[in-house]
Order: structure tokens, then C-alpha cells, then sequence
């Protein structure tokens, strides 16, 4: 195995620990070499990880990427797994070949759900994992890339992963009685992938997924489209399953870049930083190395930050007869038992969090189904845990609008529609004091997040007003946003400068309190709507007053967002 492989990996692991993430499997071994190709493109060999003590091998990355060195590791595009409308074409070849590579210890499946115009490439090697039995690797190709968009590899049952992998999310739903695990792998070492073992007329078959650039949902959907090869040469390929159920989740406005984000510096003290901003990605400080990750789905089980009990959203269709499936009730399930403690009012409802002590749980109602109502807010509600009580505080919007601080105060934005620019009011809510307003109405406040030892609650405010892009392009009216510190054990607020030629749309403080994490935004003065550049934001590094700014992360381009930067630092993880 190479040094630049080992050198991943581990930079991989440090990131993962100090994300507080499972921490991937320390030993990386390829599979053995293929033996017999049918095609003549070679395809990148999947790898296998094992875990120290154990037995375990699992699908993972395409050498090819897994060498790749770049600074920043994204995807050229976000391609959307689509029927494939030429049965004659990939999928006769696709169907021939497997047919003549299939081992005796299993009959091969092949996916009838992938994208148009691909090229399907199947390759055998001689032993599987911990079997010596053959295993089939399918390669799925886009264009003249040499890269492929996503990867099968099909062997006997109990060849490969299983239960074990400590940083899989388990019980991932294929179709009715199938379930797989999916773990979530940066693009740098392969991307996502899905496995599961598949019950066939022919014996079980261990497959398994794997893509750098598609998401969950749409990895799952091909793994629901997976269907047994056809042992005659002369039978039609296997008929795709109809469109699987889509849950509905909390959406979020998100800009998509036009160019890539890029790290401007390496600053071992900043650490590792979860950035959700034009898609998922994790900087690494000491390495100064920005990763992409796809698109994960978000849980349904939200385990309580204290004690053994589990909430759990559980899911009915939104209307009659519908493929999308939203949250209708919340359970608390401790051990074996559940109990329900709300039922929603209307079409649904959206999870927000638990509080820090484990005895309340805020979600969003949703009265009627509805993406613009969405991005207007919805009413934010506190549910008691014990009682299903239910305190009803203000329409909130999705995202950067809460944050809990112990045992059970909640920071959070009121105010209707989708301009965090206008009618923003930072409260506060706690089961003993009730709601109480910490800014003017005269002040648009957004993105609070609190200190560790929950004194001092960060935010972003600005002037509450009408919308003038000039203005705001230029860091003045509403667009005059800046860090503002609110000191709880004196009612006081303080305000943080901002960088010269940046605004601030975004802030987190570390838990030492010696740092800030900061989203800012670069100004530029125009005469005309016309001629407003497309100007960056940068990720800052900054002492607790906001000095001493280091640029950590640019992304160039992004422009004036009316609509502000709903992901900023308050939500994002970090390691500090």
C-alpha cells in the first residue's frame, strides 16, 4: 500500500476524531488484483478496511481518487441517477458479461436504475474479502471520464462487511425488508457507499455501493433498483422499480458555486471545520486540506445528549397517494418501549433539537406542505418530554434562527419571512423565565450561538430596513451586518468590528472562548444594480475580539445573497 494512501487515511482518522466523529477503521488492504477483465478500461480497485482484532473488510475508494492531492477535492458536478432509456445498449453488454463472468458461488445482480449515456464496465478477481471465492465489480462511466461515477461490487454473503463498522448508519432502507448500512466517505477516498446482503432465488449476494459524487438518497435508489441478472441470453433486462418514497426535510437555501471553494491558509489552531456552504465540506488545519463530502440523509433518530432515550420522527405520507413522506408524530423511545409525546396539528412537521439537559425537544409545525411557505418560517414549538406539554414561541425560520444553551435556555429568531435583513428578533426562551426579547426591533438579528460556559451568546445583527442593494453591496443600511456579544450576567450587548472591506455573516466561538469561527462576506461599491461584482465570502480565524483575522477558506464569487447565508458558523461543527 502506498505512502500517499497511508497518508490520507490517516489525515482522514485525525479529522474524524476531532469532529468528535466515529473514527474510520485503521488499516486500509486493496482487494486482490483483477484477474480477468472483460472490458478493456481498467477500473480503480476497490479497497477493503479491517478493523485491528477483527476480520472485517469493507468496500471503499478507487485508487485513482484515493491518490488524488489537491487542496480541494470537489466533484465537477452534482450528476442525478436517472432511468436509462436504452435496454439494447449498457445493459444488454452489462447483461452479457455478467452472465459469462458469473462465479458458482453466487448469481450476479445488476442495478436497472443509473444514468443516461453510461458506460458499464465489469471486471472479476480471483477472491472476495475473506472469501476465496471470485467477487464481480461493475464500474459505471460518464463520457471519456476515466473516473467512474459510481462502483457495484457483488460476492458471496459473509465475504465482506458486517455489522461491526463502527461509523455506519445502520438500517438504511433499500425496499421493504431490505435494509443496508451507508457510511458517509469523503470523495477523496472514494465517497459514499452503501451494503447490504441481498436474499435471491439463487442464494444470498453481499453488495455493495460506492460513489464520490452521488448522495444517499440516490445511491439508495439504485441499490432499490437492483435486480438478479437474467440467465437466458435471450431474456429482456430486468424492468426498474417505480420512483421510491422521498422523505421531507427541514430545506435550506443554498447558493451553488460556480467555482470551487479554495483554502487560502493552513492553521493548525483552527482544527477541523464541518463548512456547509454550496454543498458539505471539512477543512483540516493542520493540513490545510478542504474535502467534499456527498450529500448524507438526514436521521429520524435523534439520540437525548443525556441518558439512554432515542426521539424518533415517525413518517406518513404528506398527502394521500404521495412518494413523500413526512414526520406526523414524535416518539420518545427508551429500550423496547415508545410513547408518543406530539402529534401534528397539519401536513407534518420539521426536527429542530433536543435542549442540553435532555428534558425538552423544539421541532417546526407545519400547517400545509409547502417549499415557499418554508422558506418564510414556520412556528417553532418546545414539546416537555415527560408531559407532551407543548409551549408555542414564533415563527422562526429553518435554519440559524436556534441555539440551546444548559440546562434548558433557548436562543432563537423570531420573525416571518425569508430576509434575515428585516423583522429578526433574538429572544430568549427557558421553562422557568418565559420569552424575553434581547434586541430592538430596530436591529435584524440572526445565527446565534452560544459560549460553552453559556454567558455570552454570539450573533449577527444589523439594521432592521428595507432592501437596497447598492447599499448592502456596499456594507451600509442593512447590509452594515457585524458580530454583536450579548452578555448574559449584566443584559448587556457589545459589538465586535468588522474587518476592514468584509461585513460579518456568520460567528462561532470556540470552547476555550480564545477564537472565533467567522463567515465574512467582502463589500464592493457600485453605481448601478448592474455592476455589483460578484464578490467572496472567506471562513475567518480570529481572536475572541475579532482581531487578527486569518482567511482559512474562500469562496469565490458567491455574491450578494439577499437572502443571507442560512449555514453559517452556528451551524456548522467544529472541533474547537
Amino acid at each position: 500500500m502506498g505512502a500517499d494512501l497511508h497518508d490520507d487515511v490517516e489525515r482522514e482518522e485525525r479529522v474524524a476524531r476531532v469532529l468528535r466523529r466515529p473514527v474510520r477503521d485503521p488499516l486500509v488492504l486493496p482487494f486482490s488484483g483483477v484477474e480477468a477483465r472483460l472490458e478493456p478500461r481498467a477500473s480503480g480497485p476497490f479497497v477493503a478496511f479491517a478493523m485491528i482484532g477483527l476480520l472485517v473488510v469493507a468496500l471503499a475508494v478507487g485508487s485513482a481518487l484515493a491518490r488524488q492531492r489537491a487542496d480541494v477535492l470537489a466533484p465537477s458536478a452534482m450528476p442525478t441517477a436517472t432511468p436509462s432509456s436504452s435496454p439494447a445498449g449498457w445493459q444488454a453488454q452489462l447483461m452479457a458479461d455478467a452472465r459469462a463472468a458469473a462465479p458458482s458461488t453466487f448469481w450476479p445482480l445488476m442495478p436497472t436504475y443509473v444514468a443516461d449515456a453510461v458506460d458499464a464496465q465489469v471486471t472479476t478477481s480471483a477472491s472476495c474479502g475473506t472469501s476465496s471465492s471470485p467477487c464481480l465489480e461493475y464500474g459505471f462511466f460518464r463520457g471519456a471520464s476515466s473516473d467512474a461515477e459510481f462502483r457495484v461490487l457483488q460476492g458471496p454473503a459473509g465475504c465482506c462487511l458486517d455489522a461491526a463498522r463502527p461509523n455506519a448508519t445502520r438500517d438504511v432502507e433499500i425496499r421493504s425488508g431490505v435494509s443496508a448500512q451507508y457510511d458517509r466517505v469523503a470523495a477523496q477516498f472514494g465517497g459514499a457507499f452503501l451494503w447490504w446482503v441481498e436474499n435471491t432465488a439463487r442464494g444470498p449476494v453481499y453488495v455493495a455501493i460506492s460513489s464520490p459524487v452521488l448522495s444517499e438518497d440516490e445511491l439508495v435508489r439504485i441499490a432499490n433498483s437492483t435486480r438478479p441478472v437474467p440467465s437466458d441470453a435471450t431474456s429482456a433486462a430486468p424492468t426498474a422499480p417505480p420512483s421510491p418514497d422521498v422523505v421531507a426535510t427541514r430545506p435550506f437555501m443554498q447558493v451553488t458555486p460556480a467555482i470551487a471553494p479554495v483554502v487560502v491558509n493552513a492553521v493548525r489552531a483552527a482544527g477541523a471545520i464541518g463548512i456547509v456552504l454550496g454543498g458539505n465540506w471539512t477543512y483540516d488545519g493542520q493540513t490545510g486540506v478542504l474535502w467534499y463530502l456527498p450529500p448524507a440523509r438526514p436521521p429520524v433518530a435523534h439520540p437525548a445528549p443525556k441518558g439512554s432515550v432515542v426521539a424518533v420522527e415517525r413518517l406518513a405520507p404528506a398527502a394521500s397517494g404521495s412518494h413523500v413522506l413526512i414526520a406526523k408524530e414524535l416518539a420518545i423511545r427508551d429500550g423496547s418501549a415508545e410513547r408518543v409525546i406530539y402529534r401534528t396539528r397539519g401536513d407534518g412537521f420539521y426536527w429542530s433539537g433536543w435542549s442540553p439537559d435532555g428534558k425538552y425537544v423544539a421541532l417546526w409545525e407545519i400547517d400545509q406542505f409547502s417549499g415557499s411557505s418554508d422558506m418564510d418560517g414556520r412556528p417553532l414549538v418546545i414539546i416537555d418530554v415527560q408531559t407532551g406539554g407543548r409551549t408555542d414561541l414564533a415563527t422562526t425560520l429553518l435554519w440559524g434562527t436556534t441555539a440551546w444553551t444548559a440546562p434548558h435556555t433557548l436562543a432563537y429568531i423570531a420573525g416571518t419571512g425569508r430576509e434575515p435583513w428585516d423583522n429578526k428578533t433574538l429572544r430568549l426562551w427557558s421553562a422557568e423565565r418565559g420569552s424575553r426579547d434581547v434586541t430592538p426591533s430596530s436591529v435584524a438579528a440572526f445565527g446565534p450561538a452560544w459560549s460553552s460556559d453559556g454567558r455570552l451568546l454570539y450573533f449577527i445583527s444589523g439594521p432592521s430596513g428595507q432592501w437596497d442593494p447598492l447599499a448592502a453591496a456596499a456594507g451600509k443600511s442593512v447590509g452594515d451586518r457585524r458580530i454583536s456579544v450579548y452578555d448574559a450576567s449584566v443584559a448587556a450587548i457589545r459589538s465586535v468590528p468588522n474587518v476592514p472591506g468584509y461585513v460579518a455573516e456568520g460567528v462561532r466561538p470556540s470552547r476555550d472562548g480564545a477564537h472565533l469561527l467567522v463567515l465574512g462576506r467582502q463589500t464592493a461599491n457600485a453605481t448601478d444594480v448592474r455592476s455589483i461584482p460578484r464578490v467572496d465570502l472567506e471562513v475567518w480565524f480570529t481572536d475572541a475580539n475579532g482581531a487578527n483575522a486569518t482567511a482559512l477558506v474562500r469562496f469565490p464569487g458567491y455574491g450578494l445573497n439577499a437572502y443571507g447565508y442560512l449555514t453559517g458558523p452556528s451551524e456548522w461543527t467544529w472541533s474547537e
